[in-house]
């Protein structure tokens, strides 16, 4: 069995209370194992503090945009 020490990159479909205080800090304790790359909200500014917040890189302001995007999994906060 091989083991990679690849980072997982994220997407995130909503970035409210859930995805800043539970989330989150639950992502910074595993380290270099995952990193938020793209986000969406409804409200954009959600998304763009959420984006600071979090190093991601790419905003969107639809679904389909962030579903289109290389992200390895989507997490899907409604």
């Amino acid at each position: 069995m091989t083991t990679t020490n690849k980072t997982v990159k994220l997407g995130y479909i909503g970035t409210g209370i859930a995805a800043r205080e539970l989330h989150w800090p639950a992502i910074l304790q595993l380290g270099e194992k995952f990193s938020i790359q793209a986000v969406c909200n409804r409200t954009r500014s959600k998304a763009e503090d959420f984006a600071r917040l979090t190093n991601a890189t790419r905003i969107y302001d639809t679904v389909d945009e962030l579903l289109n995007d290389d992200t390895d999994t989507v997490i899907l906060l409604a």
